[in-house]
């Protein structure tokens, strides 16, 4: 699955669209939805901030993938990854519909566990069997296709019956289109964690000092922290920073010396291009 769009350089410059001026554009009408709306409207709506910021940053990246490459077209896929929580998966299947969506292994794994203890009441020796025949090196996780996975669920729904209706209901499937399909598709070999993004989490509700903020010094304080993983990304190009240049982008790299020769605009020009 997945959602493409022709993007081309030539067509944000017809309509004259800047990231900064995008960003003073948010703040503006978020000053005034600040004046007009409240918290219940948005729930209404179905409208969460975190979607708000997550469909802001996707078109401020497709923005500047655009820029770096003389008038490139782009094909983007989209993957959204997420915790279980029903009102961000709910607003992200409806904005991006036919996106890769997977689900953090972690929290599913902490949800059955608490739903085996705190639910059924199950002893710690069962509690770990379940896991071990769900997350294990063998288990249900493990199935390469939907004959497999159907395979390994009739096992456990045999060898835990107190544990098969929530099973059944609400964990066999999921595992199935958000874990499993993506993990196949994408051919990846380790299971898919939100752990980065709720490092990132800390370090923005750090920026705001645990405080909330109104709309506009939000995404000013969005706007700062980008700018400041922009400097960090151009810190790559010549091999310091918390990033590193691979594939066809290590073409880019300079050394440092040589870096330090460059004008502010060549610094830009390299960096963009």
């Amino acid at each position: 699955m997945k959602i493409e769009k022709v993007l081309s350089e030539t067509c944000f410059h017809g309509v004259g669209i800047r990231l900064g001026g995008l960003i003073q554009l948010i703040q503006r009408l978020a000053s005034q939805l600040v004046c007009c709306y409240n918290d219940d409207v948005f729930m209404v709506l179905r409208v969460r901030l975190g979607c708000l910021i997550f469909l802001t940053c996707w078109l401020a990246s497709g923005f500047h993938r655009v820029t770096c490459w003389d008038k490139a077209v782009i094909s983007i896929e989209i993957r959204v990854g997420s915790d279980d929580e029903g009102g961000l998966t709910k607003a992200l299947d409806s904005v991006f519909p036919n996106a890769t969506r997977l689900l953090c292994t972690k929290h599913i794994k902490d949800n059955v566990s608490d739903h085996l203890k705190n639910k059924i009441g199950s002893n710690d020796k069962e509690r770990n069997e379940v896991l071990d025949s769900i997350f294990g090196s063998t288990g249900l996780i493990t199935a390469q296709d939907q004959d497999e996975l159907n395979e390994k669920a009739t096992h456990i729904s045999a060898c835990y019956p107190n544990f098969n209706t929530y099973f059944q209901s609400r964990l066999k499937e999921r595992l199935y289109e958000y874990v499993l399909k993506p993990r196949n598709q994408l051919q990846h070999v380790d299971l898919w964690t939100n752990n980065n993004c709720e490092s990132i989490n800390h370090v923005f509700k750090t920026a705001i000092n645990w405080k909330p903020q109104s709309l506009p010094e939000l995404v000013k304080t969005l706007h700062d922290l980008v700018k400041l993983e922009f400097a960090d990304l151009r810190r790559a190009l010549y091999s310091q920073g918390n990033n590193l240049l691979f594939g066809y982008f290590k073409r880019h790299q300079l050394l440092y010396q040589c870096w330090l020769t460059k004008t502010p605009d060549q610094k830009i020009a390299l960096f963009k291009n």
